[in-house]
Formats: C-alpha cells, structure tokens, sequence
C-alpha cells in the first residue's frame, strides 16, 4: 500500500512540474537562458557585426567570443505577459553591451581594432522585446521564431 502510494504521488508530481514549464513566459526565460547558458542551439552570427562574409577562420572566432561575450553577460526582466486565447505576448527588458555605439563611433576599419574595441566597452544599453509566444493543438507553448530586431536588440546593434 505505502509502494503504491509513493508511486501516485511521484506520478502526480511529475505531471504538475512538467505543466508549471508550459506557459509562456517559462518558455521566453527558457530562451535567454540559452543565449546566457551559450547553448549548442545558439548561434553566433558575426556578419551581423561585421558585413563580412570572408573573413579568416582566426577572425570569425574573434567575433563569435565577441557574441558569446554580449550573451553571457545579458540580464533581463520579465515585464508583462499578455495571453489571448492560443497566443501570447511576453514582454521583457533586456540589458547588453552596446555594441551599436562602438560600431558607429569606431573610425577603424581593421577587424583586429574593432575586436579589441569591442572587447573593452563596459557601456550598456537597455531594450524591450516582445517574444509572441502560440499554443499547438496538443497545449504546448512554443515560441515564435526571433525576428531580425530581435536578434538585433539581443546583439546589441539595433
């Protein structure tokens, strides 16, 4: 009777932790916490900084540490999260380097310069992101996919 008992309860358990990650907004703070937690489904795309699609292998790992840089040191709140019906809207702030004001300030053209200027600014900036979050038939939240601003904003060139 207790091993049948022990059992219910962990079944129960188990169904309640998975449905309390299945709204919305754990799906957004899923989401940046990969881009915190550099994870492999992340992806560093340096032409986003660069315009340059032929740089050496040397030089795109330079911009790609550049990335990894911006996303590890990324904080964000979750402000509001607006359901309607099998959509949702969740609105965060975001807080990164800001890379945009290095990009548009840099006299430079050398790539090595601009790393290394790069690097060194400690400015940040501050962003708010709508994530558009939808339910699929089964009830699961998924995300939308990440727009162009978006990426942009989490870069911190927008």
């Amino acid at each position: 009777m207790k091993k049948s008992l022990i059992i219910i309860c962990f079944i129960a358990v188990m169904i309640t932790g998975c449905n309390l990650n299945n709204n919305p907004t754990s799906k957004v703070e899923e989401l940046l916490g990969k881009y915190q937690g550099l994870d492999k489904e992340i992806t560093y795309d340096y032409t986003s900084l660069t315009n340059d699609s032929s740089l050496s292998k040397e030089l795109i790992e330079k911009y790609e540490d550049v990335i990894k840089k911006q996303y590890r040191n990324m904080t964000y709140e979750v402000k509001e999260e607006t359901i309607d019906g099998n959509t949702a809207t969740i609105t965060t702030e975001i807080e990164v380097i800001n890379y945009k004001k290095v990009l548009e300030e840099s006299k430079e053209s050398n790539h090595e310069t601009i790393i290394k200027e790069l690097n060194h600014t400690k400015n940040k900036t501050t962003y708010t992101i709508d994530f558009t979050v939808t339910k699929t038939k089964k009830g699961k939240w998924i995300i939308d996919p990440i727009t162009e601003e978006q990426k942009l904003k989490l870069l911190g060139i927008y």
